[in-house]
């Protein structure tokens, strides 16, 4: 055995304890060697490393032909906490209508046949690309969104630059793909400098009306914004137009008619056109137009049916809408809501509905099923003429009470006979009237009480 080994070291050597063993000669004989006999103190070897490293660091200096690029700040890419608002409130939009963009790897139709990518590549220059952690689950779609975005305005907005807030619709505005489109008869202006597309329709439009109007757009459309995608000529003709996704063209010509054309040589407003002020404006941030679009369908001419209004307020979050729609839907006959409103309602909202018409129906049953008594006041002397008005006025509290044709509560009806509006009441005599109906008032009264209580479930809904 110990002849095998001794051969074996006198064929092939043996290993040397070199730190150098594996640095290339020629390097060893320009900065010198590192060994030192071992009794050798600490810190002159220090010494010599540090001059070996002075010595590399100056036969490179004069191929660093540039001071050092600096990277962006990825942990924040926001300029001030004004442009995270605009962005969060943008996402949460987007997250609360089911919004999607194309073109992330994130929609089922974008998936390879294997189903949804474990890995995606994300150009952010001509050469470069980026390596996106795997996301496994199709769900994670809206972080990955976020991610992305926080990332692409890292790489765009340099700590150095001046950076500027910008909308989230800013990131979503790329140039469509080549299809038919068509320009606005209309709000098509040859002075206007930019375009938007609204599905097919192409708007020719003044950027700074559109700044006035909406705050949104204000940041979007601001010239000292950086570019985020499509590039300076982003807007500037049909070719490139800025594309608002998620929006109906009808909407956004509602909207220019509210903004260009005064209403005294306009055509009249109807309800479909207001409803579309208010989706567009609630949408993308016009405060104005939706207060004119709120106030004029709060009109009785314009109006919409309470099932209509409750959709309205709750897609658009309209809170003070929501409460006085359910409390006249609740007075509303089922069989004239419209079926498209059914179907919008949604079967929990139609069920509660439905159990709050029965409570009130049972309440009106007990209050009317039977004659109440005569309060007499001590001036009366002939108490029959009383029972007789009160008999022959409750024959008609019933009819009002359980006539689904008409839409009276039970304070309203309590209304009437306190107005003697009612007939019946002028036999009575008036101090045995006045007692009698501060008797029974308190059991009308109960209806609007069982009314709020229905109508704070259903507006939790």
């Amino acid at each position: 055995m110990c002849d095998r080994r001794f051969l074996d070291q006198t064929t092939f050597g043996v290993y040397a304890d070199d730190d150098c063993s594996d640095i290339h000669p020629d390097v060893i004989e320009a900065y010198g060697s590192s060994d030192r006999p071992e009794e050798d103190d600490s810190d002159a070897e220090d010494e010599d490393e540090e001059a070996i490293r002075e010595a590399i660091e100056e036969d490179l200096r004069p191929s660093v032909n540039h001071t050092s690029v600096q990277f962006p700040d990825r942990r924040y890419p926001f300029s001030s906490p004004m442009s995270e608002q605009v962005f969060r409130e943008s996402f949460a939009r987007l997250v609360e209508e089911n919004i999607v963009p194309d073109g992330l790897g994130v929609l089922e139709g974008e998936w390879d046949e294997d189903g949804y990518p474990e890995m995606e590549h994300i150009k952010f220059a001509s050469i470069f690309s980026r390596h996106v952690p795997e996301l496994w689950d199709p769900g994670a779609a809206c972080s990955h969104i976020r991610s992305l975005l926080r990332w692409m305005a890292a790489l765009q907005s340099p700590p150095s630059s001046q950076a500027h807030p910008t909308s989230f619709d800013k990131f979503l505005s790329v140039t469509p793909s080549q299809r038919e489109t068509a320009r606005h008869p209309v709000y098509y202006f040859e002075d206007g400098p930019i375009v938007f597309l609204v599905e097919s329709t192409l708007f020719r439009l003044h950027p700074c009306l559109l700044r006035i109007r909406s705050p949104l757009f204000y940041l979007m459309l601001d010239p000292a914004a950086p570019d985020i995608l499509g590039g300076n000529d982003e807007g500037k003709s049909d070719d490139t137009p800025i594309e608002i996704i998620q929006a109906s063209a009808r909407d956004f010509e509602c909207v220019l008619r509210w903004m260009y054309t005064p209403e005294s040589v306009g055509a009249p407003w109807c309800q479909d056109t207001l409803i579309a002020v208010l989706r567009f404006a609630k949408k993308y941030d016009f405060p104005d137009a939706l207060a004119f679009a709120k106030s004029r369908l709060e009109t009785v001419a314009f109006q919409p049916v309470p099932s209509l209004r409750l959709i309205l307020a709750r897609r658009h979050t309209i809170p003070d809408w929501v409460r006085p729609a359910i409390r006249d839907l609740i007075r509303f006959p089922v069989s004239a809501i419209p079926p498209a409103h059914i179907i919008d309602l949604g079967v929990h909202t139609l069920h509660t509905l439905a159990l709050a018409k029965e409570a009130i129906a049972r309440l009106r049953t007990s209050l009317t099923s039977h004659i109440p008594s005569v309060t007499h006041g001590i001036r009366c002397v002939d108490m029959k003429p009383c029972q007789r008005g009160l008999a022959f006025c409750w024959t008609q509290v019933n009819v009002l009470v359980h006539n689904t044709g008409v839409s009276l509560t039970a304070s309203d009806v309590m209304a009437k006979l306190d107005e003697g509006a009612i007939s019946g009441l002028e036999l009575m005599n008036p101090d045995c009237l006045r007692a009698t109906l501060n008797e029974i008032r308190p059991l009308f009264n109960q209806e609007e009480i069982v009314t709020m209580e229905w109508v704070e479930k259903l507006a939790q809904i």
